[in-house]
């Protein structure tokens, strides 16, 4: 097998060594997968720092999760000279913020609230039994620091997530001797990360039979050029580039510049990024790579439909995707300087070593490559990536992810609670998995809308064969009742997504995120109380029609429907206070419930707006003491859609948001009593009644 086992001449091409010149000066650093036995020095840390540290030892518990709060540095202005005296916890203080003040009031976590606003600086320790969290709520004002009036105008808080993992070794030193590092010191530990995977992870292992893409880069040769699948010779190893392609405008391949770039691709469509990229992957040993902008067709419109339904074989066959994470377009590169402090590794008073680490250092996810949509699933579907971000190097396979922080993989319980996993290997891949896609997905940022559906259908394919599922419209129609059950969760932008997408009741007709809530009862503040839950589905999807874009069943579409029973339907008016409220009332013909959730799926400055609602799930649930033999409450609740008709076909509506009632308030349920549609026998309400074989009736609407 090539790859990792072939070592490629360094090519003397200049445009590969053009802006590398500073970084090219330590590759016989980076050359040598076993120079890292030099121990990194501890950082040194303040008083404060130091007592927050301790605190782990000189209050051990046995609870799971417990909290703890002490004193910090009283000001930004404190904050940042302990900093420049050496501190290497108030230098991650410092350093890069989990959470921009301007939405510090929003954001900040509830257990922060009795501390906010206050006088000074509050380290709020959250204890778990193998790590702790640090929260450090700090306030300035305007005349504090320059550093404050960058922050914001004006005086306010801020808060800070910090990781405090107990550690058995000293990390290795393998930084430059530069006053400024960079994160390419980390080659060494990349090609130990890259045999350890290919030799001795089963869970990574090839393909027994792998597909070569339609074109490829050969990078093997004195210059890269385009390849076809037909003159790549043997079982040969490529790998994969994720990148931001931005605003920069750069040759790419089209049918006019495709036989010269198959001789030589020219300096000027290799941007920074495109030359790191090449770096890496001959660092490496892999003779050829795969780049979208010079491997399809960027003027042709069925290369690029038939291409981009191959992403499951592109990225899934890849034996390694380099992320350029950090990278917000091909000008920026793969590589950044550093400061010698972006680790910090520590010590108790008593020699327990500990590594503190902000949490937004553990997820590459929360770089700019994460919020592109496109990176999702090539993220989920590659085997390996190889993430070159501006604060640190991280490796992701299915059997050992790690980072430059935690290069022998992450600790137990930073892995379990802190890292998200996007592995989609074979036994774990299920519908389950597919709401947190979703999620993760709708947060994410296209600059087509048209490629709503198509940037997540190679994962959407890779689920289906796992699966044998039928997809519709960016859901499954296994158990497709409840997954109509999402949020638009923005307050005040949502927006459906115009030339269509896809249907309403389909989350990707929005371009904004979107979640699910849970399934589960609310649960009784009282540990003492027992809960029975019973529930029931008030909908069944009996015929889905969609018309596809294309040939391929993962792309885009051109319009669907669905046709559904349903048990109830109700017709009200909700009533809010203020447009951006969740909280509603509902005024229906002969009464009023309170106490109604609503999330409309597009932001309306209406404060009175007629709807149907469609029950989806019905729940109640009996609750009793310990002590006592029978119940003493029933709760019930319910959620649904909100619909409107679509005044074209009778019984055809659209969706315009979710709703949801209290456990805890019955009036809704009283109301409701009389109120059912399909109990009226109202057939204008519906697109079909009809009758099973026993007689009843069965009433059935239509969603487009």
């Amino acid at each position: 097998m090539t790859g990792f086992h072939t070592e490629y001449p360094e090519s003397s091409d200049s445009r590969l060594r053009g802006g590398h010149e500073a970084i090219r000066s330590l590759r016989n650093l980076t050359s040598d997968p076993e120079k890292l036995d030099l121990l990194r020095p501890l950082s040194a840390l303040c008083a404060k720092c130091q007592g927050v540290i301790d605190e782990w030892l000189q209050s051990p518990t046995e609870e799971y999760h417990s909290f703890t709060s002490l004193t910090h540095h009283e000001s930004l202005r404190a904050l940042q000279a302990s900093a420049k005296d050496g501190c290497g916890l108030c230098s991650i203080f410092l350093g890069r913020h989990d959470n921009p003040p301007e939405h510090s009031d929003e954001a900040r976590p509830t257990f922060l609230q009795p501390f906010t606003p206050h006088t000074g600086g509050i380290v709020l320790i959250s204890r778990y039994s193998h790590f702790m969290i640090l929260y450090l709520s700090v306030s300035y004002s305007p005349d504090d620091v320059d550093f404050a009036n960058d922050l914001q105008d004006g005086a306010g808080s801020y808060w800070h997530e910090i990781v405090v993992q107990p550690v058995s070794q000293q990390g290795v030193d393998y930084d430059s001797p530069e006053p400024c590092t960079n994160t390419i010191d980390a080659l060494p530990l990349v090609k130990r990360w890259a045999r350890e995977c290919t030799t001795l992870h089963e869970l990574c292992e090839r393909p027994l039979k792998g597909t070569i893409p339609t074109r490829l880069i050969d990078i093997g040769g004195s210059v890269p050029r385009i390849c076809l699948a037909d003159e790549v010779q043997g079982d040969v190893e490529y790998a994969t580039l994720s990148h931001c392609w931005g605003s920069l405008k750069v040759p790419n391949l089209t049918t006019t510049t495709l036989e010269s770039f198959r001789q030589e691709i020219p300096p000027e469509a290799l941007p920074k990024t495109f030359q790191d990229a090449v770096f890496v992957a001959r660092s490496l040993s892999y003779s050829h790579l795969w780049i979208d902008s010079l491997c399809i067709l960027q003027d042709s419109a069925d290369d690029w439909s038939r291409e981009s339904g191959l992403m499951t074989q592109v990225y899934g066959d890849s034996g390694l995707t380099i992320a350029a994470t950090s990278a917000e377009d091909g000008t920026i590169g793969c590589f950044f300087n550093r400061e010698k402090t972006w680790r910090c590794q520590v010590s108790s008073s008593t020699g327990q070593l500990f590594e503190l680490c902000p949490i937004s250092m553990l997820d590459p996810q929360r770089d700019r490559l994460g919020r592109r949509a496109w990176a999702v699933q090539e993220r989920y579907l590659s085997r390996r990536t190889l993430h070159l971000a501006d604060n640190q190097v991280y490796w992701e396979c299915d059997e050992a992810p790690a980072c430059e922080i935690f290069p022998q993989g992450y600790p137990a319980p930073i892995s379990m609670n802190i890292v998200p996993k996007y592995n989609l290997r074979k036994g774990q891949t299920s519908r389950d998995k597919w709401v947190g896609i979703v999620e993760r997905y709708s947060e994410s940022e296209l600059t087509r809308n048209s490629d709503k559906l198509v940037a997540i259908g190679g994962l959407a394919k890779t689920i289906r064969d796992h699966t044998q599922d039928d997809y519709v419209a960016g859901l499954w129609r296994k158990d497709l009742e409840n997954q109509l059950r999402w949020i638009a969760w923005s307050v005040t932008k949502t927006e459906r997504i115009t030339p269509y997408v896809a249907p309403t009741w389909s989350w990707a007709s929005l371009n904004d995120p979107v979640l699910y809530p849970p399934m589960e009862a609310p649960k009784k503040e009282a540990m003492t109380f027992s809960v029975l839950n019973f529930g029931k589905l008030c909908i069944k999807i009996y015929d889905v029609q969609v018309q596809y874009a294309s040939a391929n069943p993962f792309g885009g579409i051109k319009h669907a429907a669905l046709r559904l029973r349903c048990e109830h339907l109700f017709q009200g008016t909700v009533e809010r206070v203020r447009p951006e409220s969740h909280g509603s009332g509902i005024q229906f013909a002969n009464s009023y419930a309170p106490f109604l959730s609503t999330w409309f799926d597009c932001f309306t400055q209406a404060t009175s707006i007629p709807v149907y609602l469609l029950p989806i799930h019905k729940s109640f649930s009996f609750s009793w003491r310990e002590e006592e033999q029978n119940p003493n409450s029933t709760d019930h609740w319910e959620n649904g859609l909100l619909l409107e008709p679509t005044k074209q076909q009778e019984g055809q509506y659209r969706r315009i948001g979710y709703y949801s009632t209290s456990a805890r308030d019955s009036r809704y349920e009283t109301a409701t009593e009389k109120e059912n549609l399909v109990e009226q026998n109202s057939v204008v309400h519906f697109a079909e009644v009809s009758a099973t074989k026993d007689g009843v009736k069965e009433y059935f609407i239509d969603l487009v």
